[in-house]
């Protein structure tokens, strides 16, 4: 359940209502979807709900996009849960977030409790299908693994840096006197690094793969004595002084496990694709039109 705090962060962002009547605003398979329905999930219902018709078209299609999950979960899979199964899920997820009950999280997280109970729903549906998808993924080989480590060495070495950004070279030499005369890095980051989200952690970019950075910073990190300031590093963003505290390179181990996921991912996707693509949907008139190209979705219209 480690995706629900940040899904939970978007789905506050939409804010659905329409009429709050029970007319069935799409149907997914045999399934309707009330306009009621789309109210809940947004935790937004009754006579005074009033948002825009853009956004009960954004909160339509989650519920389009769960219902096609679930459905195709159930029709090649065979996995419906029950509502014990439910309730048992929702309170592990109340143990774990340390919450007395439903309705405090869904206070908490700024949405309704049916729409968190159905998420958690979701969640447990994406949850299998993965579970299945992973069964049929194979390991990959050791060769397999050792090529992508000859490929994309810098993506295994964790490096834990930080950094001071400035225009000029002649900026990043004096930096460098100042530090080397003995005036802490953190100190010299805050002060005059461009780059002011990290240096309000006095130019702390904290531990990653050295690949996300730009290529000459990953190489200069990946290769930096641990502890020494080197530098300058120029990169389009300017003239880097790098200061690595710890680096890991990713066991074979490590890496065979990341590729497994990905795989899955990738698998994943190819299903998730197949299934919208499969679905029969049907939206009522004035609701707007379901469209999957190029992404899966509600298109506002202005009868919607």
């Amino acid at each position: 359940m480690k995706r629900l705090i940040p899904l939970l962060v978007v789905l506050g962002l939409v804010l659905a209502a329409c009429g709050g009547s029970d007319e069935v605003a799409a149907t997914v398979g045999t399934t309707d979807i009330l306009a009621s329905d789309v109210e809940q999930l947004a935790g937004q219902s009754g006579e005074d709900a009033d948002p825009s018709a853009q956004a009960f078209s954004q909160s339509l299609t989650t519920l389009i996009t769960w219902s096609i999950a679930e459905q195709a979960a159930a029709e090649q899979f065979g996995y419906t849960p029950t509502d014990e199964e439910i309730q048992d899920q929702i309170d592990t997820v109340l143990l774990t977030a340390e919450y007395d009950s439903l309705g405090d999280m869904a206070e908490a997280e700024g949405v309704a409790e049916v729409t968190l109970r159905r998420y958690i729903h979701q969640l447990m549906t994406q949850d299998e299908i993965y579970a299945e998808l992973e069964a049929t993924v194979e390991a990959p080989t050791a060769e397999a693994v050792s090529n992508e480590l000859a490929d994309a060495p810098l993506n295994w070495i964790t490096v834990c840096a930080s950094h001071i950004l400035v225009a000029t070279e002649e900026e990043a030499q004096n930096a460098l006197a100042r530090i080397s005369d003995a005036e802490d890095f953190a100190a010299v980051a805050t002060e005059i690094s461009v780059d002011t989200q990290s240096a309000l952690n006095g130019g702390s970019l904290g531990c990653a793969a050295a690949g996300i950075y730009a290529e000459p910073f990953a190489v200069a990190s990946a290769e930096a004595p641990i502890g020494e300031v080197i530098g300058p590093v120029e990169t389009q963003f300017g003239y880097h002084l790098i200061l690595v505290t710890e680096r890991a390179n990713a066991t074979d181990e490590e890496v065979a496990a990341a590729m497994t996921q990905q795989s899955i991912a990738t698998l994943a996707d190819a299903w998730f694709v197949a299934a919208i693509d499969s679905a029969v949907v049907v939206v009522t008139d004035g609701y707007g039109t379901w469209v999957t190209d190029p992404a899966p979705q509600i298109v506002f219209t202005a009868e919607g």
